[in-house]
């Protein structure tokens, strides 16, 4: 924080010498009203650094008359300064002055503008928020507004997973209000694709996996295997790229609430009947958390005798990902982080692609990925294994046995508040 507090107080002298009328006056307040919001505020939430912040935004759209190159940045940097006081304090002024800023923003940007995908997901947010304190029609704009996004970007533009997220966000606002299940399905088939967008890095797919997998449990939506089964697969892709053990389990803690999937989604799975399904997802939730060093090994020695080619270009991509993801996270400078993330971004796609490639090989389908039902019971050929299963949606236990299916003892008396009581 000494650097931040240090830049800031650089970009106060660089506002102080550039008089009102000096050409550079514009971007220097915005600067500093970035960082005040954008970094100080999102840090320590001093309320008067997002005031400062607003009131330095006023200026330099003071300054940006009509005509004016930078009025649309600068109108969208007001109304998000606005959304974010807010969401602090919820008066309704802000956000409805933010849309304002926003529509205003978006008739400065016809479409082909470069920014344009960016304000339209900017107004489809705050006509999101206002409609979930409100219960107007700002939400049917909200979607018409992210749909007109996506039409306007190709398919692998990166901006296209922010506005899935804002579309799931809608359709889910716009589901708890009316419960029409076909809110519901259109949010999860968002979930699904910005989960699965492959321009995004990891930590962000992982971020929109586990939250599908939370509401689809809220809901009790038939995806919520699936969507478990997402998170895991883009939780083993993402600590399979750290090149070191301590690496890996940082990785492996680094996002709210993953500790407790492998329970959750072995929970869902006996509640769904499927059984070997259940011990696969425990099993292969407690490998990512708690096995991480002896995970990767074997795989790749096996692939060094097969090809080491492919072997040398896998171990490569994964030391360059993870160098990149580093690098991308303890980036302060805002363009600097904006080309840390492109670049672990790209370098996420050709690791994912070499992966695929070492799948298609002889006896390579199964590379990195976890063990199905037959292989562990394995560990049962000498008597059954007992898994104990705590879970905040149920509590249980399942039998493996020697050979056949596994069985299910409920233990329904049994709650997770309980046993935490212990």
């Amino acid at each position: 924080m000494d650097d931040l507090d240090e830049s800031i107080q650089f970009f106060r002298e660089a506002v102080s010498l550039c008089p009102e009328g000096h050409t550079d006056r514009v971007s220097y307040l915005n600067n500093l009203a970035v960082s005040l919001r954008f970094y100080r505020f999102k840090h320590q939430g001093n309320p008067n650094d997002l005031d400062e912040a607003i009131s330095l935004h006023e200026e330099a759209l003071c300054l940006c008359l009509v005509g004016h190159e930078s009025r649309d940045s600068i109108l969208d940097n007001l109304g998000g300064a606005l959304v974010t006081r807010f969401n602090t304090r919820g008066a309704i002024d802000d956000i409805t002055r933010a849309i304002s800023l926003y529509r205003e923003a978006l008739m400065l940007c016809p479409p082909g503008h470069p920014r344009r995908d960016t304000t339209l997901n900017n107004l489809a947010l705050a006509l999101k928020t206002r409609y979930v304190e409100l219960d107007n029609e700002d939400v049917e704009e909200a979607i018409d507004l992210c749909q007109k996004s996506l039409e306007a970007l190709p398919s692998l533009h990166p901006d296209r997973h922010y506005s899935y997220f804002r579309l799931r966000e809608a359709y889910l606002s716009r589901f708890r209000v009316h419960l029409n299940p076909a809110d519901l399905s259109l949010a999860i088939e968002n979930f699904k694709l910005a989960s699965r967008h492959p321009t995004q890095g990891f930590p962000e797919r992982i971020a929109e996996a586990i939250d599908w997998a939370r509401q689809a449990e809220v809901y009790q939506h038939k995806s919520d295997l699936e969507a478990y089964q997402t998170c895991f697969e883009l939780f083993n892709s993402h600590v399979m790229t750290r090149s070191s053990i301590i690496a890996r389990r940082e990785a492996a803690s680094a996002f709210d609430g993953a500790q407790s999937l492998p329970v959750d989604a072995a929970s869902c799975a006996i509640r769904r009947g499927n059984l070997p399904w259940a011990v696969e997802l425990i099993e292969q939730g407690r490998g990512q958390q708690w096995s991480l060093a002896s995970q990767l090994k074997t795989p790749v020695e096996d692939l060094e005798s097969a090809n080491p080619t492919l072997a040398h270009n896998y171990l490569e991509l994964s030391k360059c990902v993870s160098n990149a993801a580093q690098s991308s996270a303890t980036t302060t400078e805002r363009a600097a982080a904006d080309r840390a993330a492109t670049e672990y971004r790209r370098l996420t796609r050709r690791w994912e692609a070499a992966v695929a490639e070492i799948r298609n090989l002889k006896d390579f389908s199964r590379f990195l990925l976890p063990p199905a039902y037959e292989d562990l019971q394995a560990a049962a050929r000498h008597g059954p294994v007992i898994i104990f299963i705590a879970s905040q949606y149920s509590c249980g236990a399942i039998i493996v046995p020697t050979s056949g299916d596994p069985h299910h003892v409920p233990l329904s008396s049994i709650s997770l508040v309980d046993l935490n009581n212990l």
